[in-house]
């Protein structure tokens, strides 16, 4: 019986072991200098129907602008068409400053992302458009290669929306403070 038990009781150890190292939070950022006052950027991302004349990456995206709005966001790969597409939620609208969204896998248990467009005043006629990310999820250790590879595509967006505004399209890497 003692065997048992001590079987049990590692078990448990284990089990609970594996799901405190693969829960945390893990944040990406990245930084766009824009050539432009700090409202017309967030403007470029609220018209979702003027996406297709400067976004490569993300052509499409429909929503409210309400918090708790399902959004669909069509996703260009490599190949060029359309080839997945996104339902993230609208969790804040601070417009002109931030608009975030989360997407979950599994309900939150497996991942919970949030992305966020903040935009800030860099100076006259100057502003910063800052993409951050923040992953937290029982999950996250084994599926982080995935999602980082998929936040590393959506440098591009910011690029596509910086050149558009005639802005830098180099990517800046940021330490993302938590949202």
């Amino acid at each position: 019986c003692l065997i048992v038990k001590n079987r049990w009781q590692m078990t448990l150890f284990a089990i609970a072991n594996t799901v405190f190292r693969y829960t945390g939070s893990k944040r990406e950022g990245f930084l766009f200098d824009v050539n432009t006052d700090d409202t017309q950027p967030m403007e470029s991302v609220i018209d979702t129907e003027g996406w297709p004349r400067w976004s490569g990456f993300a052509p499409a995206a429909r929503g409210e602008l309400v918090p708790g709005a399902r959004w669909e966001v069509e996703l260009r790969g490599e190949s060029g068409p359309p080839n997945r597409t996104m339902r993230p939620r609208l969790l804040l609208v601070d417009p002109p400053r931030e608009l975030r969204f989360e997407t979950r896998v599994l309900g939150g248990l497996a991942a919970r992302m949030q992305h966020a467009f903040v935009i800030e005043a860099a100076g006259p006629e100057r502003s910063t458009l800052i993409q951050r990310f923040e992953v937290t999820g029982l999950l996250l250790a084994p599926l982080w290669p995935i999602l980082r590879a998929g936040m590393v595509q959506f440098e591009e967006l910011g690029a596509d929306l910086a050149r558009g505004l005639g802005g830098e399209a180099i990517v800046k890497p940021a330490v993302a403070p938590p949202l």
